[in-house]
């Protein structure tokens, strides 16, 4: 992983216990798993990026048991030319503090 995305991970890592008290070593990891009763709880009201930190508020406002599987992140040149761009999480930020701050 380019040091970079080592440190957009952490700070998203911050961010997101910060705002819903829930401490994760990937919170923007896309990779999930749910067991049934967990995937009725969850409300998910975002489209974009921050449904990873979102996935996050909804495990524990539902007090939701929660477990972490290492996994191996793999970058390319394609998949790096692909991504997200490292500007867009300020824009992913905004919109975390915005509706915590809005109660969504």
């Amino acid at each position: 992983m380019p040091p970079i995305r080592v440190f957009g991970n952490w700070l998203f890592n911050c961010i997101t216990y910060v705002l819903f008290g829930t401490w994760t070593t990937d919170s923007q990891s896309g990779l999930r798993a749910f067991s049934k009763n967990a995937a009725k709880k969850i409300n998910i009201k975002t489209n974009r990026m921050e449904v990873s930190s979102e996935i996050i508020k909804e495990i524990g406002r539902n007090k939701l048991k929660f477990k972490e599987v290492p996994i191996k992140a793999i970058y390319t040149d394609y998949s790096m030319m692909k991504g997200q761009s490292n500007l867009n999480a300020f824009n992913i930020t905004f919109k975390l503090f915005f509706k915590r701050l809005l109660g969504r």
